[in-house]
């Protein structure tokens, strides 16, 4: 029902905006949209209002309670891990591992099913993944 809903939406609009590119391959794909009808809006953060502000304590107090130290990588997951694209997240992280000369500490977040595939998945990574905030 829902996606019915979806397919007619994207019927009757004149352009769709997703944000990545694997959306947007999505969106060709299960909705039946054309090539032309889509584009890939990447998200950023704008430097002049997000800043890094990070204070020594709160620093700190993630390294105690968490675990996380610097350098560290974010990675989203979701309890349905394919809207995430994880699988290539993951991919692009041990390329980034193996070819890198800063070692890095990755952190993840999500509900906690996504934590049992992550860990299936990349037992090589999962050594260096801090599972945090898990819901």
């Amino acid at each position: 029902m829902v996606q019915a809903g979806y397919r007619a939406a994207a019927k009757r609009a004149a352009h769709l905006i997703a944000d990545s590119q694997c959306t947007a391959t999505d969106i060709r794909k299960i909705l039946g949209v054309a090539t032309g009808r889509t584009s890939s809006v990447h998200l950023a953060a704008d430097r002049n209002i997000f800043h890094p502000c990070v204070t020594a304590e709160e620093e700190s107090r993630l390294q105690k309670k968490l675990g996380i130290k610097k350098p560290f990588i974010v990675v989203a997951s979701s309890s349905n891990w394919r809207t995430k694209n994880l699988d290539s997240a993951l991919q692009s992280l041990e390329i980034a591992r193996r070819e890198s000369t800063v070692p890095f500490q990755v952190v993840m977040y999500g509900p906690r099913i996504a934590q049992k595939y992550v860990l299936a998945i990349s037992p090589a990574n999962s050594v260096y993944i801090t599972l945090a905030l898990w819901m």
